[in-house]
């Protein structure tokens, strides 16, 4: 099943790394299974986060200058990004890369850059073991007043509201 899982993301359009990622861990907890009750959980989460992976990742439907931005913007989200850096590191007129990527993704590269940022942000906010400051800074924040600013632009909460509500609710 992870094989199948892991064929049908590629062909999904969501890059190899992401989908390396999956399939490693899920090798590894598949040894690891001590009963078929296990595997069976095991194979429930599997396609769950496979499809989550297409849903988040997907790259198929942008064309290849898109695709390399998106793929640029995921694998160096906590590095200093903007458009004229992507637009060096791809060879391209950061004209022609903002046009095509706002005619396709419908958002500037500033605002995906940031939506996912505040993607990843709430995934640590939700485990709960690292500091708002850290939070940032390992997202690519060095401001935390703009962090702030943006995360509450985003969620309506700022990252100390929302990572209160992620344990009042458990």
């Amino acid at each position: 099943m992870n094989t199948i899982s892991r064929t049908a993301a590629e062909r999904g359009g969501v890059h190899p790394l992401y989908i390396h990622h999956i399939s490693e861990k899920f090798a590894i907890l598949i040894e690891r299974a001590s009963s078929l009750s296990v595997l069976k959980q095991l194979g429930e989460a599997m396609v769950y986060e496979y499809c989550a992976a297409v849903r988040d990742f997907s790259t198929r439907h942008y064309s290849l200058l898109v695709k390399m931005a998106v793929n640029y913007i995921h694998m160096h989200l906590e590095e200093d990004l903007s458009l004229s850096i992507i637009a060096d590191e791809l060879y391209v007129n950061a004209s022609h890369l903002s046009r095509k990527f706002k005619a396709e993704t419908s958002k500037s590269i500033v605002d995906y850059i940031n939506q996912k940022r505040i993607e990843e942000a709430k995934r640590y906010l939700e485990r709960g073991n690292v500091s708002i400051t850290e939070v940032a800074l390992m997202v690519g924040f060095n401001d935390l007043n703009y962090f702030s600013r943006v995360f509450k632009k985003t969620t309506s909460l700022s990252p100390l509201q929302y990572s209160k509500h992620c344990f009042t609710e458990t």
